[in-house]
C-alpha cells in the first residue's frame, strides 16, 4: 500500500504507520516514533494528528520512548551501563536480578554484532 500510494499518487489511507511523532500525539516527543494512521501520496507518508492521550497512557507511552533512547544511546556509544540502566528501569523487568542476568545472557549471545562493547 505504502509503495502504490507513493508511486502512483492514490492517496493509499493506511490505519497504521509507524513514523516519527512531531506533534501528531500532542503529548509525547517530538523525536518519538509512533504508530497512527496516515495518508500516503506521492508527496510521502503523512500522519494523521490524533490530538493527546490519556493522561496515563501518555506516561506509560514516555517511559518505553526514554528506555528505548537508552538502548540506541547504548548501542551508538558501547556502553554497557546504559544497558543496564535500561533493563532496570523497564517495568517488564521483575527484579535487579533478572536484569542482569538478561544483560549477560543478550550480550552473550550477540557479542558477535555488537564489537562496540567492551569484553
Amino acid at each position: 500500500m505504502i509503495i502504490n500510494g507513493m508511486t502512483h499518487h492514490t492517496n493509499e489511507c493506511i490505519v497504521s504507520v509507524n513514523i516519527l511523532n512531531d506533534g501528531l500525539i500532542a503529548n509525547l516527543p517530538g523525536d518519538a516514533v509512533v504508530e497512527v494512521p496516515a495518508v500516503v501520496s506521492g508527496l510521502g507518508i503523512h500522519g494523521l494528528a490524533g490530538g493527546a492521550l490519556p493522561r496515563g497512557i501518555a506516561a506509560l507511552c514516555k517511559q518505553q520512548i526514554d528506555i528505548q533512547h537508552l538502548v540506541v544511546d547504548a548501542g551508538v556509544f558501547g556502553d554497557d551501563q546504559l544497558v543496564v540502566q535500561a533493563l532496570l528501569t523497564d517495568p517488564n523487568i521483575p527484579s535487579a536480578k533478572a536484569a542482569l542476568q538478561i544483560y549477560e545472557e543478550l550480550m552473550q549471545i550477540n557479542k558477535p554484532y555488537l564489537p562496540q562493547f567492551p569484553n
